[in-house]
């Protein structure tokens, strides 16, 4: 008996060999050969691979692997799998060398299997060598989308730049993935997977939306996208009008403050010192013409010219509901006589939210006079006649469609209207007609209306007042209007010097309801 050890040169079939003769027994035969004796020798670990038929990232859950052994193994079970943000589940053994599982993610995010060195033995004994770790990314999170633009709201901007961005890569969208509202989408540019810009441009002044739905796109582990929320912004390429001022062409006494309404709502920032702040007092102009006799001054952007005068704009305040500013002026002191202009300031200044210049970068202008209230001459000289030029028409008199009737003298007489110019009222044309003073009450309206005749006519007769002296407390004088007869009774007859502040008081005295006044001369 004899013992040796063979060492395999490798892996593979190792044989010994003893062939005939080799040895003699003690008579002198020689040995038979030996039967070859053979024994495989395997010395290399088993290797292991995981693999899934999941794309990377992915939505699917359970996410299913192959685990498969670069030879037949033993030993190796569901707790060989060491998973990071999962558990398995559904272990099977397909064959000695192949095996399956189901791994369901904890989250989204990255899942790992590992399996360790030693899980599993060859048929030799070689415990396996450690696997790749298999890695993957789980995403079952939807992206989301949010739609913004660099234009203010309310805009006047067009095209309105929007961008679109998603919360993740994605892929499959386009511009026809846009519902647009009030207007229409171009220039759609991908700035990158998760970032689109486009144009919209609107119809028309309104609301433009954008809406992109769920599903307009999809991310790399194809979940599709939420839909957006509604993008909205007000186009107004519309300019704001002066709709209407308290200005009247012509006043009987001035005034501290004036009111100017808007058609719309405009800028009123905080502060009042903002260049389009419609309560920033710049935005106002008011100039008294000069000696020459003309305005110079012809916009907010030229400034005051020449002789004109600036009168002071002290403060402003704005009703948004109405869309009113009232202006206050003149360091609290009614304006003296004089002719004005007011220029609310377009072409340098008041915008809308949009940004809108008013009027379309235009001045809203308005020109009114103030004139002491005097009452005017209403006699001609006794004894002569007086030639009276041609009436002008600035001074022509308007039919009032009215009469005034006053039983105790025989009066009934026509009623027409004395326009109030800048140099005060002009009744030399009104024969035996009775002159309503505008800027007084209209006649039959709640106020003082002033109505005047002649006491003496230019072509040397009686005027129609020239009794009005006689009247006495409680006589009836009538105003015959529309179908209808408004009657008066005589509360007080006075005499007043015609330069006097009585005799202008008389003019502009307030009343609550509709009381006339008559005028002429002694």
């Amino acid at each position: 008996q004899y013992t040796a050890d063979i060492t395999p040169n490798g892996d593979g079939q190792v044989t010994v060999d003893i062939p005939a003769g080799a040895a003699q027994d003690a008579a002198g035969n020689d040995n038979e050969a030996a039967p070859q004796f053979t024994i495989t020798y395997d010395g290399t670990a088993p290797t292991v691979s995981i693999t899934t038929t999941a794309s990377d990232p992915t939505s699917t859950s359970p996410i299913p692997i192959t685990i498969t052994f670069s030879e037949a193994v033993n030993g190796f079970d569901a707790s060989d799998l060491v998973v990071g943000n999962g558990t398995a589940g559904n272990f099977t053994p397909v064959s000695a060398s192949q095996y399956t599982a189901d791994i369901t993610p904890n989250g989204d995010g990255q899942v790992t299997v590992d399996i360790p060195a030693g899980a599993a033995q060859d048929a030799a004994g070689n415990d396996n060598e450690a696997a790749p770790q298999f890695t993957i990314t789980y995403d079952a999170t939807a992206p989301t989308v949010a739609i913004t633009s660099t234009a203010p709201d309310p805009t006047n901007t067009s095209p309105i730049p929007i961008t679109i961005t998603f919360s993740e890569a994605v892929n499959g969208f386009d511009v026809s993935d846009l519902t647009v509202g009030n207007g229409t989408a171009g220039n759609f540019t991908p700035v990158s997977a998760s970032q689109y810009t486009a144009d919209i441009t609107p119809n028309g002044d309104g609301q433009v939306t954008v809406d992109i739905p769920a599903g307009a796109a999809q991310d790399a582990a194809g979940n599709d996208n939420e839909a957006a929320p509604q993008f909205a912004i007000t186009y107004d390429a519309t300019a704001p009008t002066v709709a209407n001022t308290t200005l009247v062409s012509t006043y009987t006494q001035g005034f501290i403050f004036f009111q100017v309404t808007f058609d719309s709502v405009v800028a009123d920032p905080p502060g009042n010192t903002n260049p389009n702040d419609v309560t920033n007092p710049a935005n106002y102009l008011l100039v008294e013409r000069g000696r020459n006799g003309a305005f110079d001054t012809t916009s907010c952007a030229g400034g005051v010219q020449a002789d004109d005068t600036q009168i002071t704009v002290n403060s402003v305040t704005y009703d948004s509901d109405t869309f009113t500013a009232t202006v206050h002026i003149n360091n609290g002191v009614p304006l003296p006589d004089g002719t004005y202009r007011l220029f609310v300031c377009g072409t340098t200044s008041i915008t809308d939210l949009a940004g809108n210049h008013l009027n379309g970068g235009h001045d809203a202008i308005y020109d009114f006079v103030v004139h002491r209230a005097v009452p005017p001459k209403t006699g001609f000289p006794r004894g002569v006649v007086t030639a009276l030029p041609q009436q002008p028409a600035a001074k022509a008199y308007a039919g009032l469609d009215m009469r005034l009737t006053i039983p105790s003298l025989g009066l009934d007489l026509p009623i027409v209207g004395v326009p109030l110019t800048e140099d005060g009222w002009d009744v030399s044309w009104l024969g035996n007609a009775v002159g309503w003073l505008e800027g007084t009450a209209f006649p039959t309206w709640a106020g003082n209306t002033v109505l005047t005749a002649h006491v003496w006519n230019a072509d040397n007769t009686p005027g129609p007042f020239v009794h009005l002296k006689d009247l006495r407390y409680g006589d009836r004088i009538e105003i015959h209007a529309w179908g209808q007869v408004y009657v008066y009774e005589v509360r007080e007859n006075k005499r007043l010097p015609a330069q006097s502040w009585a005799a202008r008081h008389m003019l502009l005295k307030h009343e609550k309801y509709d009381v006339l006044t008559l005028v002429t001369c002694e």
